[in-house]
């Protein structure tokens, strides 16, 4: 990120990324690689881009540009109350007042691997080990959850799913899911390991967030080529408006329906900024729009 920023003359950017994100004190709360014995539960800066969203569309929704005031007021007597209720909660496993809103997508996800059908020799090809809860497929190794129908299929079947789902807990150490109903079948218990892997997990196990499904990263605005010649740019639309209206007026209407459907893009941008213009409530930050363009309407 320096020689970035030092590459482009962001001097700025940069003292702004040090004071706040890699200065000793800093790094270590949010850099993947500070602890090189765990994995990381929280991915980059997303845990405050979801408190955003929430304060955004759960509390804010009726304002657009709100007083200050009024939002210190809505953050310290409606957010702050209510997020110390959800976490206790969580940390007390009280799942009927609360729960991690990662459970659905997990419990969703478990289901349909255990479902699949699966060869026994895939076990060996790719050197699973269900006890330490690793595998080289590309399913395990893309997933969110860290599993696979490889490993699921090491272990017997669940006896109480409703117990299981709600009270699984996820480690940030190998193996990275336990609990009581996690039995190897009798074939697998082979690769039962006698190392002292802690079984007490963190709290912050539980706070796996749904905002881990939008970890992906933005192409920046500075990434654009700087030469880009608008001037041409504007001549050339214009022209192909005058070619347009030149050949609707010749009647050549199977050129007007070839025309209108290459431009169908920028049609769906004019009607995005049309709704974005006309909404009443406070804009989405990474809303999902369909033309890359709407996102930096300002």
């Amino acid at each position: 990120m320096y020689t970035w920023c030092r590459a482009r003359n962001y001097f700025r950017l940069w003292a702004y990324l040090y004071v706040n994100w890699y200065k000793p004190g800093q790094w270590e709360l949010w850099a993947r690689s500070a602890n090189a014995r765990e994995i990381p539960v929280l991915k980059t800066t997303m845990i405050v881009e979801s408190h955003w969203r929430k304060i955004k569309h759960d509390y804010l929704h009726r304002f657009n540009r709100p007083r200050i005031d009024l939002v210190i007021w809505v953050l310290t007597f409606r957010v702050i109350p209510n997020a110390l209720d959800r976490m206790d909660a969580i940390r007390n496993r009280d799942h009927r007042k609360a729960s991690a809103s990662w459970r659905k997508a997990f419990k969703k996800q478990w289901k349909q691997l255990r479902d699949r059908e699966i060869d026994p020799k895939s076990i060996q090809k790719y050197h699973t080990n269900p006890a330490m809860w690793t595998c080289a497929c590309d399913a395990f190794l893309s997933s969110r959850f860290l599993i696979c129908k490889h490993i699921i299929y090491c272990y017997d079947p669940i006896t109480d799913p409703i117990v299981f789902f709600s009270r699984i807990r996820r480690q940030r150490v190998s193996p990275f899911w336990i609990d009581k109903q996690l039995a190897l079948r009798p074939e697998y218990r082979k690769f039962r390991t006698i190392t002292d892997m802690n079984a007490d997990s963190d709290s912050e196990s539980d706070i796996d967030p749904e905002a881990l499904e939008e970890d992906e990263l933005a192409v920046m605005d500075d990434e654009t080529p700087a030469a880009i010649d608008v001037e041409r740019f504007v001549s050339v639309m214009q022209s192909a408006m005058d070619i347009f209206h030149e050949q609707r007026a010749m009647g050549n209407m199977k050129f007007v329906e070839i025309f209108i459907a290459a431009n169908a893009r920028n049609q769906t941008l004019v009607e995005e900024i049309w709704r974005r213009k006309n909404q009443r409530t406070m804009p989405m930050t990474w809303a999902q729009n369909k033309h890359p363009a709407t996102m930096y309407y300002r």
